[in-house]
């Protein structure tokens, strides 16, 4: 285990958002807020706050995670999962978290949920691929009958589909196949941030909903009592939440936007992949790290419960590397990248002991309720 460099939390701010890492759902209490990132020479790391709740920024082999802390049999698993994915990044980690949920170490609560998530994500990349398919027919075939509309059948849409790849393929140099097994693929990328009318129900819309939701539970309950009940990390948790909303809403609109011109997405798709990659995957990035503050507030069984997890919130806040200020649309100021509260703690013993058997049974239940 070693400090990047420094001690203090304050000095640490990483330059992109590979080097900030991605949030893991770990269950073990001690591995809370912990981000997992490829240093490429020295392979996977966990970068994470100081363990004693003191500042400072401790960067972890992931093999070597097991002998500092005691982690859970589902953690144990998930660390040999993510040694193993070739590529990091929130969507490639939400996989691997829920393929070991699915195989039930997390909890019957978890699996089901697992369960449920493959299917939802299943589905949106059929509805996606359904709206890329109509809306590339209405671009090969203005003059005919509208395919966007709710009443069109899916055997009329596969039939003119088929039509309109082989007739776009001749002018494109591209065969029909290719084109239609491109147009699935981009289906499952722009999946989670929808497509079309049923755009809203899209993962990162719906994750989108709920952390601002989160944001402003958060604000309505600490307009009313004073600082010293929570306010001060009540409004620093929102604080960073609107600057995180803002972007992460911007980014969103700009991907979304890719699938309303399927065969422009179709010629940039094959002239430059990593950058339709990069901006499908950018709100991502944004919102990663924010449903574990969303699932903290929401597991509070009363709101002595969430006053008490804000603690908790507060120290997991995802800073926003400076890269942000090139992927944001409108200017940040640099204060802004940075959480404006620092929390430390110099006694963790709430995290050890019996106190960590309700942690982790309570992390199981919040992975239950992810997206």
């Amino acid at each position: 285990m070693h400090t990047t460099g420094s001690t203090t939390r304050d000095l640490y701010h990483p330059a992109t958002f590979q080097e900030r890492g991605i949030a893991v759902a770990f269950t073990t209490p001690m591995l809370a807020g912990a981000r997992v990132r490829d240093n490429g020479r020295r392979g996977k790391e966990l970068v994470m706050h100081n363990p004693s709740g003191g500042r400072g920024v401790y960067v972890i082999p992931l093999r070597g995670v097991g002998d500092h802390f005691r982690p859970t049999v589902h953690d144990t698993l998930l660390l040999r999962r993510l040694e193993t994915l070739v590529t990091l990044s929130p969507a490639t980690v939400r996989q691997a978290v829920w393929s070991i949920a699915l195989d039930g170490f997390a909890g019957p609560a978890a699996r089901a949920a697992a369960e449920a998530v493959a299917e939802a994500d299943h589905s949106q990349a059929m509805m996606t691929e359904f709206h890329l398919l109509a809306a590339l027919v209405e671009q090969v075939e203005p003059s005919g009958e509208p395919m966007t509309d709710a009443g069109v059948q899916v055997v009329d849409l596969r039939r003119r589909g088929r039509g309109a790849l082989t007739r776009f393929s001749r002018s494109f140099g591209r065969s029909g196949y290719d084109l239609g097994k491109a147009l699935s693929d981009l289906a499952v990328l722009l999946a989670p941030v929808g497509a079309g009318p049923t755009a809203s129900r899209a993962r990162l819309a719906l994750l989108l909903e709920r952390v601002r939701q989160t944001r402003d539970d958060i604000l309505d309950t600490f307009t009313r009592i004073d600082s010293n009940a929570g306010g001060t990390l009540g409004k620093a948790i929102v604080a960073s939440a609107d600057t995180m909303l803002s972007c992460a809403s911007t980014t969103l609109a700009t991907a979304r936007a890719l699938a309303a011109d399927p065969i422009t997405l179709l010629v940039r798709w094959f002239a430059n992949r990593p950058e339709v990659l990069a901006t499908v995957g950018r709100p991502e990035w944004f919102l990663d790290g924010w449903e574990q503050i969303s699932l903290l507030w929401r597991a509070g069984a009363d709101r002595h419960a969430r006053l008490a997890a804000l603690f908790e919130m507060a120290q997991i806040i995802p800073l926003l590397p400076r890269e942000a200020m090139q992927w944001s649309p409108m200017p940040l100021a640099p204060a802004s990248l940075t959480p404006n509260i620092h929390v430390a703690s110099h006694k963790d013993d709430w995290r050890t002991g019996s106190s960590a058997l309700l942690l982790i049974d309570r992390n199981e239940r919040m992975r239950a309720m992810s997206l």
